[in-house]
């Protein structure tokens, strides 16, 4: 992974790869634009933990090949789940990559990733104030002959309020000049968390209560997720989100759902892909 710094931002080249030569391989910046009426995309903490974690692996993978989302976002990402994207056929064969060599994983031993099967003009990874070396990363992706910036982020974990919120407010400072913005990832807490929630720009739609009014979503569930509840106190918290902010004519939510709600294998009723679910968003191109 090549990087570019330039206060506090690191220009990367994204990754494809080359079926001739076998091997992944740096990719040129698009300069043509898809149209398209509709984009998908998924967010999932894949958790770093050791715990079935082969198994664990193949079935998100598998879980995100059956729907093929336009843009996979991923958080906890570890050299060993990296090196199961890389040998994944269908990633080979569709996919450009963020980190193929896994060169911004090795602060903190695990990171996050994104995934696109649309053009990537080009992605930049941000500093973030942190003492667990988080970080934002954006994607610009060329989509309707506009730019779309879609960031993944796995904010400050554990008790540590003040952190998220500075994380937060540098976030939203970053995409402010963006005309269309999808942020997505594990924010570290939960949509009832008043003190918190308002630390979100309003400009911003939470596509969950948007367009599933009344339903908590919990995307770490430990009622449901009996892995979850083997490693944690009894817990019921919608962590994850997705967030978007779109001109006119622009991105409008058309769905939203959870992944990973259900064990990986019926022998195993224990194991699920990950502690968290994740999210798969549908959005629809309104002129």
């Amino acid at each position: 992974m090549r990087l570019f710094r330039s206060s506090g931002r690191k220009s990367i080249r994204s990754g494809r790869f080359d079926p001739s030569h076998q091997r992944w391989d740096y990719a040129d910046s698009a300069t043509e634009s898809a149209h398209v009426h509709a984009i998908t995309i998924a967010t999932f903490n894949v958790w770093f933990g050791e715990r079935h974690f082969e198994e664990r692996c193949l079935a998100l993978l598998a879980l995100l090949e059956k729907r093929r989302p336009d843009v996979i976002a991923l958080q906890e990402v570890t050299i060993p789940f990296l090196a199961g994207m890389r040998s994944s056929a269908w990633l080979r064969r569709e996919y450009l990559m963020s980190d193929f060599m896994g060169s911004t994983l090795s602060n903190a031993s695990y990171g996050v990733v994104l995934l696109s099967r649309l053009p990537v003009h080009s992605m930049d990874l941000h500093d973030l104030p942190s003492r667990m070396g988080r970080r934002l990363l954006v994607a610009h992706l060329l989509v309707n002959d506009t730019k779309l910036a879609v960031g993944t982020v796995h904010l400050e974990s554990l008790d540590s309020v003040e952190y998220r919120g500075r994380q937060l407010a540098q976030i939203f400072k970053t995409l402010k000049g963006e005309r269309d913005a999808i942020l997505v990832g594990d924010f570290n807490f939960c949509s009832s968390w008043p003190e918190e929630q308002a630390n979100l720009d309003p400009q911003y739609v939470d596509v969950w209560p948007a367009l599933h009014e009344g339903e908590a979503g919990y995307t770490e569930d430990t009622d449901v997720n009996l892995m979850l509840a083997s490693i944690s106190d009894k817990k019921a918290v919608r962590f994850d989100r997705v967030l978007v902010r779109s001109g006119k004519p622009g991105w409008v939510p058309a769905s939203i759902e959870l992944l990973g709600t259900e064990p990986i294998a019926g022998n195993t009723p224990e194991v699920f892909p990950s502690d968290h679910f994740g999210l798969l968003a549908h959005l629809h191109w309104q002129d």
